[in-house]
C-alpha cells in the first residue's frame, strides 16, 4: 500500500500541539489529544443576517466592516424611500431619515462618518446634485456636486472620498464616464474612466488613492448592454484590469482594490434580464468564481465589508422586493479534525 511519505515526501508528525505556521495540505498526529489534522482551505460562504426594517432595492450601503454598515435609501415597489439603518452585525436599527426620499445615491465613508451625493430623488424626472454628511445620528447639507448624477459607483472615506461614472440626465438616458474627488467638503474631477457606464460596482472600502470598479451597463440607466470590464484608479487615473467572468450591472459590491466581491447582479438588459446568483472574487490580479447567494437578487448600491468578508442587504428578486442581508465570509485556511468514515 502506498504510503503518505512515499506521496508527499514526509511522513506524518506526531505532535504534542498544533503547528503555528501549517503549510496549506500539511497533515499531523495531535497525540495529546489524539486527533489526525490537516490545514485545509474552506470554501466562502454565505449566511442569512438580520433584516432590514425597509424592504428595499437601488439602496446605497456602505461601511469599512460588514458589522458596522449603513444603508440609504431605496426603492420600494410602491415609492422611493428616505430610510437610514445603521447595521451592528445582527440588527438593522433606524437611524436619522435621509432628507429627501431618494434611490441610486452615491454613498462612502462609515456607519458614523458618511457622505451621499446625487441619486435619483422621488419627484422622479431628473437626477440630484444634493450631498449631504452623516454623523451617526443625523444628516447635514454638504457642499453640491459640480452637476446632476445618480445611479455610479462610489467608494472612500468622508474626507476623500470618489463619486464614479453615472447617469447626469433622466431623459434621454446618458452615461458619463467622468470621477469626481471628494476631499476637504469640495469636489474636484479625477481621471475619467475608458467608457461612459452607469450600475457600477465598486470597491465601497477601496480608498481614493486606491480603487477598484466592475461591471456596469451602457446607455444609460435604461441600460442597454451589461458590462465585464474593470478598472483600477491610482488617484490620477483609471486603468484596465481582467474583466470579471459575467458581465453584469446592480450587483452587491464591497471590498479593496486587492480584495473584492461581487455578487447577484443583472446579466442582460434592458429589463426584466437575467437576475443573477452567482459571486465573484477577486485577489488582486484575477476574477473567480466564488460560492453563489442563496437566491438570484439584484439592487443593492456597493455593500460594506473588506478583505474578503462583507454584505449586501435588501434588493429584488424579480418578483418581490427584499428586507433580507446576505453575509459573506471568504474562503480561508483552517486545521481540520482528518476522519477515516
Amino acid at each position: 500500500m502506498t504510503t503518505f511519505k512515499e506521496i508527499r515526501g514526509t511522513a506524518i508528525q506526531s505532535v504534542s500541539s498544533d503547528p503555528t505556521n501549517p503549510e496549506t495540505g500539511q497533515i499531523w498526529y495531535n497525540n495529546t489529544i489524539g486527533v489526525l489534522k490537516g490545514y485545509q482551505l474552506v470554501a466562502a460562504s454565505w449566511a442569512s443576517g438580520g433584516n432590514l426594517n425597509v424592504s428595499r432595492s437601488d439602496l446605497a450601503v456602505t461601511g469599512p466592516a460588514d458589522s458596522s454598515a449603513l444603508a440609504v435609501g431605496g426603492y420600494t415597489g410602491s415609492g422611493y424611500s428616505d430610510s437610514t439603518e445603521k447595521y451592528n452585525g445582527s440588527t438593522w436599527t433606524a437611524s436619522g431619515n435621509y432628507p429627501i426620499s431618494i434611490v441610486s445615491t452615491g454613498l462612502f465613508g462609515s456607519q458614523t462618518a458618511a457622505v451621499a451625493a446625487g441619486g435619483e430623488p422621488a419627484a422622479a424626472g431628473y437626477r440630484s446634485a444634493l450631498v449631504n454628511s452623516f454623523n451617526g445620528s443625523t444628516w447635514t447639507s454638504a457642499t453640491s456636486l459640480p452637476g446632476n448624477r445618480s445611479h455610479g459607483g462610489a467608494l472612500g472615506t468622508e474626507t476623500a472620498g470618489l463619486v464614479i461614472g453615472g447617469s447626469p440626465t433622466y431623459s434621454p438616458y446618458v452615461d458619463t464616464n467622468t470621477t469626481l474627488e471628494y476631499s476637504a467638503g469640495s469636489w474636484s474631477s479625477g481621471g475619467n474612466l475608458s467608457e461612459a457606464k452607469a450600475k457600477i460596482m465598486s470597491s465601497g472600502s477601496g480608498t481614493q488613492t486606491a480603487g477598484l470598479i466592475a461591471g456596469g451597463c451602457t446607455g444609460g440607466t435604461g441600460g442597454q448592454g451589461a458590462l465585464a470590464t474593470s478598472e483600477s484608479y491610482d488617484g490620477t487615473s483609471w486603468t484596465s484590469s481582467p474583466n470579471i467572468n459575467t458581465a453584469r450591472s446592480q450587483a452587491g459590491s464591497f471590498g479593496t482594490q486587492a480584495s473584492m466581491v461581487i455578487a447577484g447582479g443583472q446579466e442582460n438588459v434592458p429589463s426584466p434580464g437575467t437576475i443573477l446568483a452567482t459571486t465573484e472574487a477577486w485577489n488582486g490580479s484575477s476574477w473567480s468564481a466564488s460560492t453563489n447567494l442563496p437566491s438570484t437578487i439584484k439592487g443593492s448600491t456597493n455593500g460594506a465589508g473588506s478583505s474578503g468578508n462583507g454584505l449586501r442587504a435588501g434588493g429584488y428578486d424579480g418578483t418581490n422586493y427584499l428586507n433580507s442581508t446576505q453575509e459573506f465570509t471568504g474562503a480561508f485556511l483552517s486545521a481540520k479534525k482528518i476522519t477515516t468514515s
